[in-house]
């Protein structure tokens, strides 16, 4: 008798000049609570079955650097009297911390619109060249945005990228992720994965990644630890809200309503920032401060209460 275990996670079917993802290189790892090396900044989920392999592991191979990360998928067979259990377990990698008990969209926080997610990747398939089955890798992009109302990201967008040709080489891939309306999302998340759901998968197809990173609409670039330098304050305001710590070349502050109309916009003229807001209504609203060129600095949100 043969029975199959398959421990998968498909994280996205419950419930996107250069900006930096974290640790987009894989250059930086830490053992986590379970006793496994995984890159900082970035999590996975799966149970070891073999001491010799590991379905998340640190790449010495890079295209640039000290290392990348492979996925893998590692099938392991073991036998209990009569019954032979396949334990199988598929590489999966997702940007930020997951848990599984708490359904919020991990990922990494940001405050513009990405343009494009771009990198680089090697395949091979484990399957031999006259099976039946072969194994498609994915990279998942999504871009969201927090409905505090709901408590739950609402989706913006979503688009994978699927891999099935073997490439022995570093291959760059890139993702587009332009789309209509003009929401800035505050989480982007990335997932890779060795399989696609409802896959049998096959043992030993890997992928590789490194030099992860994205565009901006804007082509401005900016770490992402600048990107949240600024302040709008008092939240909630009532009838006035000031600036401070905005980004060096700021030419004025742009605010919406959550429909996205446009409701204030101040020109910084001079070294007093602040916006009158006595005749906004008590809700939510969103900032963009823009340069001299229009191009977007910094985004931000306040409430108005009365």
């Amino acid at each position: 008798m043969k029975k199959i275990v398959i421990k998968f996670l498909l994280l996205f079917a419950a419930v996107p000049a250069f900006a930096q993802i974290e640790n987009g290189g894989f250059e930086n790892w830490e053992i986590n609570s379970n006793g496994v090396e995984l890159p900082t900044g970035w999590s996975s989920e799966f149970t070891p079955v073999s001491t010799s392999d590991l379905p998340v592991k640190k790449e010495p191979s890079s295209y640039s650097g000290s290392f990348a990360v492979t996925l893998k998928n590692i099938l392991e067979e073991r036998q209990s009297g009569y019954i032979i259990t396949t334990y199988a377990n598929v590489g999966t990698l997702f940007l930020g911390s997951f848990d599984k008990n708490d359904y919020k969209l991990p990922g990494q926080p940001i405050n513009e619109i990405p343009a494009a997610i771009t990198g680089y990747y090697k395949f091979s398939q484990g399957a031999t060249q006259d099976s039946d089955n072969y194994d498609t890798a994915t990279v998942e992009v999504v871009l969201a945005k927090w409905n505090p109302s709901m408590e739950v990201f609402d989706i913006l967008l979503r688009r994978t990228l699927k891999i099935y040709e073997t490439k022995t080489e570093y291959t760059k891939f890139t993702i587009n992720l332009e789309y209509a309306g003009n929401i800035i999302p505050d989480k982007l998340s990335i997932i890779f994965s060795t399989a696609q759901a409802g896959q049998m998968i096959s043992n030993g197809t890997s992928l590789t990644i490194d030099d992860l990173s994205y565009s901006t609409v804007t082509s401005v670039s900016a770490p992402i630890a600048d990107l949240f330098a600024g302040k709008a304050y008092p939240n909630p305001a009532t009838d006035e809200l000031n600036f401070k710590d905005l980004p060096t070349g700021s030419s004025s502050i742009v605010v919406k309503d959550l429909s996205g109309r446009v409701v204030k916009t101040l020109s910084l003229i001079s070294d007093t920032i602040n916006l009158e807001t006595s005749d906004l209504n008590t809700g939510m609203y969103f900032y963009t401060v823009l340069g001299s060129e229009e191009n977007i600095l910094f985004t931000g949100k306040f409430n108005i209460k009365k």
